[in-house]
Formats: structure tokens, C-alpha cells, sequence
């Protein structure tokens, strides 16, 4: 597979995993909602960075001239290290978040 498969690959995660914070902490239910800023930021953050993703996934790939089927560059190895390590430390994040959560609303209710 291709490195610029990854790619897609990894912003899909991202993705998926933003959103499944947003649902995590109850961003859409007003009534059990805590607003923590940490929470949001990260959520926000994992949501925005794959999205840009997405945004240079497609840009990179409808472009002919740099995925000329003559030069067969189909993105560098280096470049998609980099995003699933950005993806990987994100999803440790989310799921540090995820463990801490319900203490920290335990211990904000007391």
C-alpha cells in the first residue's frame, strides 16, 4: 500500500476518534455536560488536526503533476511517520482523557 493510503487511513481514525470524545463527554447532551476546558481543547484539537488532514490528503492527491502515474510519487514515508505519530500521540491523549473523566466528574460533584 501506497504511503499516501496511510494517510487516509490515519486521518479516518483521528476523525472518529474526535468525535467519539465529543460523544464521551457528553458534548451533545445538555444535561449531563460538564464543560472542562481540557477536555474540549483536546477534542477540538484532534477534530481540527484531522480535518487539515483530510484537506492535504485531498489536495495532495487530485493534484496530476505530484501523483503523475510517470514519477509514481505517491507521498514519502517520512511525512506519514510523522502524521501517525502526531495521530498516535492524540489517540494517548483521548484515551488518558478518557480513563480520568469519570474521576474528575466525581470529584467535581462532591
Amino acid at each position: 500500500m501506497k504511503p499516501i493510503n496511510y494517510d487516509l487511513i490515519v486521518c479516518i481514525v483521528s476523525l472518529i476518534a474526535g468525535f467519539f470524545m465529543f460523544i464521551k463527554i457528553g458534548a451533545f447532551n445538555r444535561r449531563s455536560y460538564t464543560p472542562l476546558i481540557f477536555a474540549m481543547v483536546i477534542c477540538s484539537g484532534i477534530l481540527y488536526w484531522s480535518a487539515l488532514l483530510l484537506v492535504t490528503y485531498a489536495a495532495i492527491y487530485h493534484i496530476p503533476s505530484w501523483l503523475d502515474i510517470n514519477t509514481e510519487w505517491f507521498g514519502t514515508w517520512g511525512y506519514t511517520a510523522s502524521r501517525i505519530l502526531n495521530g498516535v500521540c492524540w489517540l494517548l491523549t483521548l484515551i488518558a482523557l478518557n480513563w480520568c473523566l469519570p474521576t474528575i466528574r466525581r470529584l467535581k460533584n462532591k
